[in-house]
């Protein structure tokens, strides 16, 4: 026995935490995981997409208070290069998509579009990585 020490035991049932003498709570859940702002929804995913193709390019914003306005862009080489601006500015809600019309010099490979909040880019999202042949 160890005396001048004060120990508590806990007794776990049924989901209640029970602890001698002081009554807890079951521990907080684990939050859900934080929904994205801006989620790209479209181009979802091509191996290959050919030079005169029109993609649809789609996105869902789910706090329009918080987006005004969208830059999508097209990167290639995996980023290493400088974007190609294909569109931007203000989008009324619901319109939320573009079309791009693919032009012989966006050939390239490892290429993905890129979407971002005008005016805080680290709200963003991009598509899986694609080729552009001629």
């Amino acid at each position: 026995m160890i005396r001048g020490k004060r120990f508590t035991f806990a007794i776990a049932a049924a989901g209640a935490c029970m602890v001698l003498g002081v009554s807890c709570k079951d521990p907080a859940p684990t939050p859900p995981p934080e929904k994205k702002i801006l989620q790209l929804l479209e181009p979802s995913g091509t191996s290959n997409v050919k030079v005169g193709d029109k993609v649809t390019i789609k996105w869902t914003i789910s706090n329009v208070d918080v987006i005004t306005r969208i830059l999508v862009e097209l990167e290639k080489d995996s980023g290493a290069s400088d974007p190609t601006v294909l569109g931007g500015g203000t989008f009324a809600w619901p319109d939320t998509s573009i079309t791009w019309t693919v032009a012989a010099g966006d050939t390239g490979k490892n290429c993905y579009i890129s979407i971002k909040d005008y005016n805080d880019y680290s709200i963003n999202d991009q598509s899986k990585t694609f080729n552009i042949v001629p």
